[in-house]
């Protein structure tokens, strides 16, 4: 199955934590072999609100790769 992961990299939790959040969203992308993860730099937990083009391509790409 498809799938994309975009993942904030900003949550102000210090840099251990950012560090086993990004491992973590890395475990979710290997739910699929067909799996892509993108980072959204410089957002928090709202990407969709802070960097919305970035949703919407990633979206165009999940849909282009089918």
């Amino acid at each position: 199955m498809p799938l994309t992961v975009i993942s904030a990299t900003e949550h102000g939790t210090g840099p251990e934590m950012e560090e086993i959040w990004a491992g973590l969203q890395d475990d979710l992308a290997a739910l699929s072999d067909y799996s892509r993860h993108v980072d959204s730099p410089a957002t928090g937990h709202y990407v969709h609100l802070e960097n919305p083009q970035l949703v919407i391509d990633e979206i165009v790409t999940l849909f282009a790769r089918l």
